[in-house]
């Protein structure tokens, strides 16, 4: 027999090592596709997005440690410029946590499973800018569950208006990172000692409808909502929006008019104004005429109004609206008008005499044009006719599908017709 070859020892311990650092890498592997396919679905960015913030330095957990807490604690070592870090942690081919954290730690406020090895690993984030992903660690967690362990939800990680952030608009866009899991958040934002709102918001935006004071520093800070949860709160940041302008006009562009359309016909006795908002806008002017007659010089605070009390039937009315912002006037739309409609069955001077002599009212002042006996008819007559005006006006409004009106507020009810909307009565509730 050949004699068998004699190594030497230093030489059969490089080779062991290389075998157990091959079996390691083999596992490191196995996490990494995973992280790479979560990658793929689009739950991290691209390397291409990669900038000049080194990759964070993991410390806990350790490289493949045993009997790990379920409410896992990671923690890494700061990068250098950094202002949030993104965690990744997986299971399989199940991203577990994708989470922006704003510090160097995370807590799990979710129990992890039982005996289950899990992979992770985390990157810097700047103004936007992603940096290099630290090595995959992997660990393994531990039969039972400490509950009283587990974290809160951590806080958002802002992102504008970013912090010491100047000349900001005046209508700003709030925007944050989300939180894994979390249903809605709190968004506050405050300027001296007064809270200028406190917001619940199911996204990660916001934008305010109204325009904040210009030259006018405020702060904000956000927190995620999950099962009626709270989590932490964020930084409190500062920014301050513009100077208002001088100019008589400003920048304040005019508004785009939405309804009544110019030249509508048949709009409600009680037109719904509508407009789209004017970036910056404090607050609007309304005005409409009649002729020469000046009907409504109105300031309103929102984009849109309808007036409490019906105007004129069957009459052309003129519209017009300016944006305003702490006095500054902006520029005034295009001249709209349009047409109401008649108001119901006894709109215009057409009013039928229910006395029961054939004679017809000459106007709509109730008065007899046949005799000089009062137009008042007996009783049951009357309220049958209030009857035929209440069925007739039903039926109108199951014909033209009258629930999809914008306005039809009282019809179908109980309630004297004259309390529905679009319909005057007279003395006798025709």
């Amino acid at each position: 027999m050949p004699m068998s070859k004699k190594w030497p020892l230093p030489l059969l311990i490089l080779m062991l090592l290389l075998i157990v650092k091959c079996k390691d890498s083999s596992t490191q592997i196995t996490g990494s596709t995973s992280l790479t396919q979560a990658q793929a679905n689009g739950s991290t960015n691209s390397s291409s997005s990669v900038g000049n913030l080194a990759a964070p330095s993991p410390i806990t957990p350790s490289p493949q440690a045993k009997n790990v807490a379920r409410a896992a604690k990671f923690k890494w070592k700061a990068v250098d410029g950094a202002k949030g870090y993104e965690l990744d942690a997986s299971h399989g081919n199940k991203m577990v946590f994708h989470q922006y954290v704003d510090s160097t730690s995370f807590t799990s406020y979710k129990a992890l499973a039982a005996k289950t090895t899990y992979y992770w690993r985390v990157r810097a984030i700047k103004k936007g800018k992603k940096g290099k992903w630290s090595g995959i660690r992997h660990f393994t967690t531990r039969a039972k569950l400490d509950s009283s362990a587990l974290g809160k939800l951590p806080a958002p990680l802002q992102g504008a208006p970013s912090d010491s952030a100047k000349n900001v608009a005046r209508l700003p866009k709030f925007t944050w990172k989300a939180v894994d899991g979390a249903d809605r958040y709190i968004l506050d934002a405050s300027h001296g000692n007064k809270m200028v709102f406190h917001q619940h918001v199911k996204g990660t935006s916001f934008t305010p409808r109204k325009a904040l004071a210009g030259g006018t520093r405020y702060y904000w800070r956000v927190r995620a909502i999950k099962n009626g949860m709270k989590g932490k709160w964020s930084g409190i940041w500062h920014f301050t929006t513009k100077a208002k302008t001088n100019s008589s006009t400003g920048n304040l562009s005019a508004p785009k008019q939405v309804a009544p359309s110019d030249k509508e016909n048949n709009v409600s006795v009680k037109p719904n104004f509508k407009w789209k908002a004017v970036d910056a806008a404090g607050a609007y002017i309304l005005d409409v005429s009649h002729g020469n007659k000046m009907v409504l010089h109105q300031r309103i605070d929102s984009t849109g109004f309808t007036p409490k009390k019906a105007w004129s039937a069957k009459t052309t009315y003129y519209w017009r609206v300016r944006a305003i912002r702490n006095g500054t006037k902006g520029k005034w739309s295009a001249t709209h008008s349009f047409t109401t409609a008649a108001t119901g069955s006894n709109s215009g001077s057409g009013n039928t005499n229910t006395s029961g002599s054939g004679n017809t009212n000459s106007g709509g002042s109730g008065s007899n044009s046949g005799g000089s006996s009062s137009n008042t008819g007996n009783s049951s007559n009357a309220k049958s006719s209030v009857s035929a005006d209440r069925q007739a006006l039903m039926d109108l409004y199951k014909a033209t599908n009258g629930s999809g009106w914008s306005h039809h507020s009282g019809w179908g009810t109980g309630e004297p017709m004259g309390s529905w909307y679009g319909i005057k009565t007279n003395s006798r509730g025709r």
